[in-house]
């Protein structure tokens, strides 16, 4: 899912998570009240940067949470791909 501007991709997931189904990603061209770590900002007034939050609302299918990390990259990689519409060796 891609959307124009949100204050905050996490603040989306977390608002509307009764409707979005398991595993989805938002993604936002803006995001004008982001958090990073320890209380960062994490905000852009303009499309460059990435801004995405997953939704995993069940990961008993997970056969151990260590890989966790590991199918988010995944499912990053293969949402870029879906967004820029093509399949090259940039993102690895």
């Amino acid at each position: 899912m891609v959307l124009d501007e949100v204050s905050s991709t996490n603040d989306y997931v977390r608002t509307n998570v009764d409707e979005l189904k398991d595993g989805v990603v938002v993604i936002s061209r803006v995001q004008s009240s982001g958090r990073g770590r320890n209380t960062k900002k994490w905000v852009s007034s303009y499309e460059g940067n990435l801004y995405a939050s997953v939704l995993i609302k069940d990961i008993t299918w997970l056969e151990m949470p260590t890989h966790l990390p590991i199918f988010c990259a995944v499912v990053l990689r293969d949402t870029i791909i879906k967004v820029r519409g093509n399949d090259d060796n940039e993102i690895l």
